[in-house]
């Protein structure tokens, strides 16, 4: 603490008496532990690997139209395309582990009630309608999107959301 003394013209950076220098110590060994354990923790997370993984470094399962095999889709594991060696789509599409044919295998939805894995009507209704779009035809024909239900639970994946999110409902 910085005191001045009007009549002396001097200022005291010292702080005053022994005890009061001595919480200002132990302030600052704290400042500086809790400093350190910081960039230890931050150090070991990062070359250890342990850091929790972010939706993107996540697999997906995916399903082949093909060859009817689910398999598990890494991105970070798959080599990169160039622009022009994918097709026009919407849908995100991927080769095939198995049969390895190029696009046919669809992301699979994982219920959230059972935890099961299930190609979902939705995403089947949007892959069939981009390929009538693809072949110039009014894609009106298939009608409106089927619900995302589980097969295997017969729980409605939209419906359990609006249930479960907590955080919509308190806005």
């Amino acid at each position: 603490m910085a005191r001045h003394s009007i009549g002396s013209g001097s200022l005291d950076l010292g702080g005053g008496s022994e005890p009061g220098r001595m919480k200002e110590y132990l302030l600052i060994a704290a400042l500086a532990v809790i400093i350190i354990g910081s960039l230890v923790v931050t150090i070991l997370y990062g070359l250890m690997g342990d850091a929790p993984k972010t939706r993107a470094d996540q697999s997906i399962m995916f399903k082949c139209l093909e060859c009817g095999a689910e398999f598990e889709y890494d991105p970070a594991k798959q080599p990169k395309f160039k622009p022009e060696d994918v097709p026009p789509m919407h849908s995100a599409r991927v080769a095939c582990q198995v049969c390895k044919k190029p696009f046919a295998a669809l992301p699979m939805t994982k219920c959230p009630a059972c935890g099961k894995y299930y190609l979902a009507a939705a995403t089947l209704y949007e892959y069939e309608m981009e390929l009538l779009e693809l072949q110039g035809k009014d894609s009106s024909i298939l009608g409106e999107c089927p619900p995302t239900v589980c097969p295997h639970c017969k729980t409605d994946f939209h419906q359990w959301y609006r249930q479960h999110n907590t955080r919509r409902r308190s806005r």
